[in-house]
């Protein structure tokens, strides 16, 4: 208020104009900084399990490179419980890439839950993606591995997984432009990959 007061006649603006202004649209500045979003219930938390880590929802994140073999990713996983995240980088879109990325995303999820007294904790038994066909070419492998894959229908997402990479882009984009420097697509990357471990 006291800038309005102290700089509001040169822009011909004065504090009346200012609270009408605040009255009719709110606060400008955290209507822009921050994100709302109605979420749907998605049924109990404890759908098919109650054990931390068995049911993981998984999506690809594209942050840099050119599709294809430059591209660059971030694998980012959400479990079902306890909506605890985790993330890995992933170089190139192939299913050798993919797989390996599945490797160290289910690692991840083990090791963390390495120190819980849940019987069971960390051990993934099922992947929910979206309907990206990239994830037919790593069925097999997780089938023999006693892992379950399953997809939903094409045009459809797991909305858990959706939401918190939407909520953790917002949070690297706000470091990315608080920070010194030009953060690239790589430091962007593992600023990702910080904020979710």
């Amino acid at each position: 208020r006291s800038i309005i007061m102290q700089h509001g006649p040169e822009l011909h603006f004065t504090l009346k104009d200012f609270i009408k202004q605040r009255t009719i649209y709110g606060s400008a500045v955290t209507a822009i900084t921050s994100v709302t979003r109605d979420r749907k219930p998605q049924g109990p938390a404890d759908r098919h399990t109650n054990v931390p880590g068995e049911i993981i929802q998984v999506d690809l994140k594209q942050v840099g490179g050119v599709k294809g073999s430059q591209e660059m990713l971030i694998l980012h996983g959400v479990c079902q419980v306890t909506n605890y995240q985790l993330a890995v980088r992933i170089n190139g879109d192939s299913a050798k890439t993919l797989l390996e990325g599945t490797k160290d995303l289910v690692y991840l999820f083990k090791a963390h839950a390495a120190s819980s007294k849940i019987e069971g904790a960390g051990r993934v038994r099922q992947m929910w993606w979206d309907g990206d066909p990239k994830v037919k070419n790593i069925k097999d492998y997780w089938i023999d591995n006693n892992v379950q894959i399953s997809q939903s229908s094409p045009n459809h997402y797991c909305p858990k997984v959706e939401a918190c990479i939407k909520q953790v882009d917002i949070r690297v984009a706000r470091i990315c432009e608080g920070y010194p420097v030009y953060s690239n697509n790589w430091l962007s990357r593992e600023f990702w990959i910080g904020q979710t471990s």
